[in-house]
């Protein structure tokens, strides 16, 4: 059976997640960014939900692969946002991260570059 296709991919992968990654930074708090392969622009890991994943493990997994970050996530999302791609409308739920490793090699460290920033 053929699954249902949105725009261009498959219906499954408009269905993303993501982290929100807080760090301590010299006592204060602060957050990881990586910078998108596709603009260059400073964004959060995500990615699509990967199938028989939880939309939490999966952003963990993004988080790991496309930062180098290793931490947990709470259970409850705090909140979503959706954006144009690939000729339709994905949808990501976004999660808040501790940061308790920062690995100094991981997947995409050669196509991302990896920010720790302040809050005020």
């Amino acid at each position: 059976m053929e699954k249902e296709i949105v725009g261009a991919k498959p219906e499954w992968m408009y269905r993303q997640s993501g982290v929100v990654p807080l760090i301590e930074v010299g006592g204060a708090p602060g957050v990881v960014l990586i910078t998108s392969t596709s603009t260059g622009l400073w964004c959060f890991p995500k990615g699509v939900i990967e199938p028989g994943m939880t939309a939490r493990d999966s952003a963990l997994k993004e988080a790991y692969e496309e930062a180098g970050l290793r931490g947990f996530a709470l259970e409850a999302e705090i909140g979503e946002y959706q954006y144009q791609k690939w000729s339709g409308k994905c949808t990501v739920k976004m999660f808040v991260m501790e940061v308790e490793e920062i690995l100094d090699d991981w997947e995409d460290k050669k196509a991302r570059k990896r920010s720790i920033c302040p809050v005020d």
